[in-house]
């Protein structure tokens, strides 16, 4: 795991930093919030089966550069749920120790909309590659696929630089391996950036 988020890492952050070099603004920021991964539709011991995953985590940081009303920005993120049922055919359903995780490295461009105050409001997304991992009972599953994401958010920017904000995420792995399985999530986050 450590080897895949360095590479994630190197993948987000080092796409921007040879223009950020040449910047007179540049942004850092940290995330982190509630996760809400959406149910597995796949096949396990070849059944249909659909996995119900509870409530998780995300954390992540960004650095970019401004371009006017645009921020450019490597991001790197982690989510993590618990899976707690598997359900059969739509009949059956059984207690279920499990867990999918994501760790993504992307490139975002976000678009600030000029309120004329200290309050500001961004939308736009961004798209990468995320590891995504299937564990149960000592048996693990992961792989490294295209992911992107959309999402906006609200910010409050203060004298010294600092911002304080909410936003949310919609974040999709369109497809796992040959699982035939894709991983969707809808993240809520408080975010802290500070500008240079």
């Amino acid at each position: 795991m450590a080897n895949k988020w360095f590479t994630a890492t190197a993948l987000a952050v080092g796409m921007v930093a040879v223009p950020a070099a040449a910047s007179a603004e540049t942004q850092i920021r940290v995330f982190g919030g509630l996760n809400m991964t959406e149910d597995l539709d796949t096949t396990y011991y070849g059944y249909d089966a659909q996995f119900e995953v509870d409530e998780g985590y995300v954390i992540g940081a960004g650095f970019g550069i401004t371009n006017g009303n645009w921020l450019f920005e490597g991001e790197i993120s982690h989510r993590d749920a618990d899976i707690s049922e598997v359900q059969f055919l739509t009949y059956y359903a059984y207690d279920f120790e499990g867990s999918v995780s994501a760790t993504a490295g992307l490139i975002n461009a976000w678009y600030n909309f000029d309120t004329g105050s200290a309050w500001g409001f961004y939308a736009g997304g961004g798209i990468g590659i995320a590891d995504a991992e299937f564990e149960s009972g000592g048996y693990s599953y992961s792989e490294t696929e295209l992911a992107w994401q959309l999402g906006a958010g609200a910010s409050y920017r203060t004298e010294s630089g600092f911002a304080y904000g909410f936003g949310y995420r919609y974040f999709n792995i369109d497809e796992v391996g040959d699982t035939n399985t894709s991983v969707t999530s809808h993240d809520f986050i408080f975010e802290v950036s500070r500008r240079f």
